[in-house]
């Protein structure tokens, strides 16, 4: 087929995917199982909070997730059928609570564990939590009613409807208008408070008026519905309306960002994010199988699509789902539906207008916008696919290939033509392209470098024949501010002096780096040149080459192959490499480094890949795409970080004490002894991106004289054998001082304990003399052995005295024996893990020694047997009387029931049994679990 008619075929079916096309957003996401340390399949709530921990609410717990480490946050009490956490909020104190089956719970991060608040008051199921922005009253919707608290006041109680058995009272979701006035969404209406006097009113829609979740947009509030999908109400008109078909009318979750997009979640079609102004879907996540980084199921039970845009997925069965964060910064060039470079690995580019020549690996695309053309040239026409380097000269585009010479493009008709014949032009390498003062067009090749002037049609060609030039390929030329000409060849640099038309190889100063392989030179604009060679830093030197070094750059960068230089309107450079994108400022160690999480898809960059546009932004080619990003956005993105968090500390490779655990969040100042010198910092960015892409950089002052970097997804460093002394350990994500996190560290020193040691001898010297006396005294009295042995016996009769009056009579023992088993039964201490003789002493109102003496000679058991066989019955019992135990895992249940840890369940029930936990499951007919 003729290219014209190619070209015009391509533009027409262009043309038609034009009239179907809609942006929406591409997401990546990543999965999180029990098998990452979820406490459970099923995942039914999601927040935030303040310091970017994200809280996941599952069927038995709340989970801490911090992008790498999951932390478990059991309820130790109650009801496992009831611990399906609904909803999480923070108080304005940073304080986190959720609600559940069984009420209200705070969560005490130092113990890890969750704390149960107003057990009297609220007593039943909490469907949701809600607090205003910038106020304190924390509003509780619960089955029989609200509740509201503000810390330092009383809990109150409202409930909406006398009829204490109207499920008017049951409150599943509230939101607030911008007069103050709360709405709440029931089982039976939509209710109108005002806090102010606590006057309602109820609005009824027909027979479909039993809502969960609520979410207002501008002045129309948007309600779930278990099977009539999202129903709408106008707050001025007071109606109520439904919004566009879902594929699903099971709603399980509903929320908004409070401008336009609806985000709302289904049991059976995914998620579908809705415009209010449009009333149309703009976007749908659902499973396809063939997507690799798509969610993996269509049964969504809770959806949050936090402040920083990262969708969060809860599943039925199937843990969570969430999208990696990019803050956008770069963008992918596309043009709609034409084009898009997403995935190609661009080897060069040239920008012109409307017009852009994009070069691959896989060939050529010439890209007109104005004319919504897209062409693609191949091997077929320019005799290669691997495209090196592009240049406009004289309204034409000139192609240099690997392998297949150079070619001309004429964007006028879109025909391609060799450039001229001969061996280097049809077949060899052409690596650059750069015009002269004179207009003369230069190409760095494989067999030497030419000299093009097409207003003369003279071709010239330099190479080992006729000039210095070695053999072999000159990978580049350039031409500075002087007008001289660089020449970088494989065996070093070559200079052209534009008055002699002569190349020369002997006029560098000594101690120049002429003799390393340059394969990029660029030209400042305080005019600094700079010079990547294919290995080490980068050089740079002034024009006359008086004064040269390496770049001042930190020894973090060692190992990365630079590629391109490009400098901005701020006068800060940016540097493309072999692994990552750097943008530092000038005489500074000040730097900034971009990747994944700014939209960058891939680290590799490609050599002389690098343009500023009149717009002042900047072009790069990635091994993944065309990527474009506008300099003026970087401190913004900077500022999107949150910053480092400490997550654990390890000393002498034992957690710390919760003690120093609270330092983490508090003075952030840990004291520690001479002898606790081997410590391992833990941290974690809370970005939720891929956790190998994440770097850091710390640094302990007073130990290291330099940053060091940290990569490939580790989140800890340890350092052993610290000397006695003041600390200052510092990370942050690679790049970003706003991210940073300072830990002071404080070893005390062996003297400082000096004091002690002299109080210590002189006690035992005191001692010594005191012990010398008394038993200079017992010889002069005589009586050292007689009254030694009077001394013996009188204390065996007072500790068989003391036996005699512990001993119990048998009706004692047996009231006893009852109190204890009504104590077991009604209170069940057993489940807490941290049960102590003495508090269940404390409980039966009777000492610890008659407590111990009635296990030890009553039951002939100890206690700690006697405890373990109530957690083991309380398994048995739990293991009965679940429909479906195959949810949970072993580990689980045995946190539930008491046991501190799997190994003392499985111990203890192997012990007292005979047989194994998934032995007797199996036994009673039901599914072995997980852990055994």
């Amino acid at each position: 087929m003729p290219f014209l008619q190619k070209s015009a075929l391509i533009v027409f079916l262009m043309s038609v995917l034009l009239c179907n096309y809609s942006v929406s957003q591409h997401y990546s996401f990543r999965s999180l199982t029990m098998d990452d340390g979820l406490s459970n399949f099923v995942v039914t709530s999601f927040f935030k909070d303040s310091r970017g921990f994200m809280w996941i609410g599952t069927d038995n717990c709340l989970d801490r997730f911090d992008g790498v480490t999951i932390r478990h946050f059991p309820f130790h009490q109650g009801d496992i059928n009831r611990k399906r956490v609904k909803s999480i909020i923070e108080s304005a104190d940073n304080q986190l609570y959720a609600g559940n089956g069984m009420g209200l719970w705070r969560v005490n991060e130092q113990a890890r564990q969750m704390e149960q608040v107003f057990a009297n008051e609220i007593d039943c199921e909490v469907h949701v939590l809600y607090r205003k922005a910038g106020e304190s009253v924390l509003y509780i919707g619960t089955e029989k009613g609200l509740f509201w608290w503000e810390p330092d006041n009383q809990l109150q109680f409202l409930p909406l409807d006398k009829n204490v058995l109207s499920q008017t009272n049951a409150v599943t979701g509230i939101t607030s208008d911008k007069e103050g006035l709360l709405w709440l969404a029931t089982k039976n209406g939509l209710v109108r408070l005002d806090p102010r006097n606590l006057q309602t009113k109820v609005f009824y829609n027909g027979a479909t008026s039993s809502f969960h979740k609520i979410t207002r947009i501008a002045t129309t509030l948007y309600m779930g519905t278990s099977n009539s999908g999202v129903h709408t109400f106008s707050i001025d008109s007071q109606k109520f309306g439904k919004t566009v078909g879902l594929g699903s009318d099971i709603i399980t979750d509903l929320s908004s960002d409070t401008i336009d997009r609806l985000y709302v979640a289904t049991d059976g079609n995914g998620v579908h994010f809705i415009s209010h102004s449009g009333q149309q879907i703009i976007q749908s996540l659902r499973y396809n199988p063939r997507q690799q980084d798509g969610i993996r199921s269509n049964s969504v039970y809770s959806l949050l699509v936090d402040k920083d845009g990262i969708v969060w997925i809860g599943f039925y069965q199937a843990g969570v789902d969430y999208s990696l964060f990019q803050n956008r910064l770069f963008t992918t060039y596309s043009f709609p539906p034409f084009f898009d470079s997403a995935g190609l690995p661009v080897r060069s580019f040239f920008i012109r207008n409307n017009e852009k020549l994009i070069g691959t690996r896989e060939g050529l695309y010439y890209i007109n916008e104005q004319q919504n053309l897209v062409a693609n040239f191949t091997r077929n026409d320019l005799r290669s696919n691997l495209v090196l380097s592009l240049h406009y000269y004289h309204g034409e585009y000139y192609i240099g290939t690997y392998g297949g010479g150079a070619s001309v493009l004429n964007p006028a008709n879109r025909k391609v033509r060799p450039f001229q014949a001969g061996l280097v032009f049809e077949k060899g390498h052409v690596f650059h392209f750069e015009e002269d003062r004179d207009g003369n067009l230069w190409m760095a090749t494989s067999g030497g470098v030419v000299r093009y002037s097409k207003r003369n049609n003279e071709l010239t060609v330099y190479d080992s024949s006729n000039s210095p030039l070695p053999g072999g390929n000159v990978f580049y030329i350039f031409f500075d501010s002087t007008g001289k000409g660089w020449i970088a060849t494989e065996k070093g640099l070559y200079i052209y002096d534009p008055v002699t038309k002569a190349i020369h190889a002997d006029k560098f100063p000594t101690g120049f780096f002429n003799k390393e392989i340059i394969k990029l030179i660029y030209e400042d604009t305080a005019n600094r040149l700079f010079f990547c060679p294919d290995k080490g830093n980068i050089w740079v030197s002034d024009l006359h080459m008086r004064e040269f070094s390496p770049l001042g750059m930190t020894n973090r960068f060692q190992g990365r192959i630079f590629l391109s230089v490009i400098e901005d309107a701020r006068q800060t450079y940016w540097f493309g490499s072999d692994n990552g994108l750097i943008s530092m400022q000038a005489d500074e160690d000040a730097y900034h480094s971009f990747g994944f999480m700014d939209g960058i898809p891939d680290p590799v960059f490609n050599t002389d890949a690098a343009y500023r546009d009149e717009e002042g932004r900047l072009w790069f080619g990635n091994a993944k795409g065309l990527l474009y990003v506008d300099p003026e956005q970087v401190n913004t993105a900077k500022q999107q970080f949150y910053p480092i968090q400490f997550t654990g500390l390890l000393v002498n490779g034992e957690e710390a004490s919760s003690e120093l655990m609270r330092s983490l969040t508090g003075k952030k100042t840990v004291r520690l002894s001479y002898l606790q010198n081997n410590i391992t910092f833990q941290f974690v960015n809370l970005v939720y991106s891929q956790p190998s892409t994440l770097v850091y950089e710390y640094k302990l002052e007073g130990h290291d004289a330099e940053w060091k970097l940290l990569s490939g997804g580790q989140h800890e460093v340890r350092y052993s054998n610290l000397n006695a002394g003041n600390y200052v350990f510092k990370v942050r994500a690679e790049g970003n001082k706003e991210s940073e996190a300072v830990l002071n560290v404080h070893i005390q020193s062996f003297f400082t304990l000096t004091f002690w040691l002299i109080a210590l001898v002189v006690a035992v010297v005191l001692y010594f003399f005191a012990s010398q006396l008394y038993r200079l005294y017992k010889r002069l009295m005589n009586k050292v052995i007689s009254l030694s042995s009077g001394s013996s016996a009188a204390a065996a009769e007072r500790n068989e005295e003391k036996y005699k009056n512990l001993k119990l009579g048998d009706d004692e023992c047996k009231l006893l024996y009852a109190n204890v088993e009504q104590l077991m039964a009604v209170a069940k201490p057993f489940i807490n893990p941290e049960l102590k003789l003495a508090d269940l002493a404390s409980a039966l109102n009777v000492s610890s020694s008659v407590l111990s003496y009635f296990f030890n000679q009553y039951l002939n058991k100890s206690y700690y047997d006697f405890v373990n066989e109530y957690r083991i019955g309380e398994f048995k019992r739990i293991v009965n009387d679940t429909a479906d135990i195959s949810r949970y895992t072993l580990s689980a249940l045995a946190e539930q029931c008491g046991f501190s840890s799997r190994a003392s369940f499985f111990r203890s029930f192997k012990k007292l049994t005979g047989i194994t936990p998934n032995e007797f499951i199996r036994s009673v007919g039901k599914s072995a679990m997980s852990g055994d």
